[in-house]
């Protein structure tokens, strides 16, 4: 939500809102780059950022 919701919430908490969803902020990018070089992004990849199925990125 930017620098100044961070800086207003690590001054005063209660201002902070707990009821907003990070996933649809998570796609924007995708949209970003579909909207400047008219192509889909080729968000499918062997690895899975959520499923940790990239065991080499992950330490024991």
């Amino acid at each position: 939500m930017g620098k100044d919701y961070y800086n207003s919430i690590d001054n005063n908490p209660s201002k902070a809102k707990f009821d907003l969803e990070a996933e649809g902020f998570g796609f924007s990018a995708y949209q970003v780059y579909e909207e400047l070089f008219n192509e889909e992004f080729d968000r499918y990849s062997s690895h899975s950022m959520e499923s940790c199925s990239n065991s080499n990125g992950w330490s024991e």
